[in-house]
């Protein structure tokens, strides 16, 4: 028997007021996911993600989803419907795709190299030295900006 072969979403979660970016849930995130994919590829487009496409991790604060779905027709529909996303749950939103890959850890890699480079694009418009401090520090992987630490000696170490 051949084994299943999937690929992997990082997405970014945009809604059109940051503050409901902590109300949204990985079960909407799904579910706008699927209503796409049905009003695009109808029942067969459901039929093909049956079981197969599941949101595997979802940051409420940072608005990052990891997404898994099936390798071939399933995760082109996938990708399709992803574009044309506009609500999650009750809250309008936009739904960005920023990597896909075969594996979880490419994905991974690809978020560390994302959120440098978001930092280095937010060091750019700081005003204050105390905000450019933070920032170097989030950058250097000892905090994160809310001043808590950092998960990626969390990651190093599940690995």
């Amino acid at each position: 028997m051949v084994r299943q072969k999937y690929r992997y979403f990082l997405l970014e979660l945009h809604p059109d007021n940051l503050r409901h970016l902590s109300q949204i849930h990985q079960g909407e995130v799904h579910a706008a996911i699927m209503k796409a994919v049905k009003l695009l590829h109808g029942e067969q487009g459901i039929a093909a993600q049956l079981g197969d496409c599941r949101v595997k991790l979802m940051n409420p604060e940072t608005g990052i989803v990891y997404l898994r779905a099936r390798r071939g027709a399933a995760h082109e529909m996938v990708r399709d419907a992803i574009k044309s996303v506009t609500r999650i749950g009750a809250h309008a939103a936009r739904v960005d795709i920023i990597h896909m890959s075969g594996t979880m850890r490419s994905s991974q890699k690809r978020l560390l190299e994302y959120h440098r480079q978001t930092l280095l694009k937010m060091l750019a418009t700081c005003r204050t030295e105390r905000d450019r401090e933070k920032i170097r520090l989030a950058m250097s992987g000892l905090l994160t900006i809310s001043g808590k630490p950092a998960m990626s000696e969390a990651m190093e170490t599940s690995d």
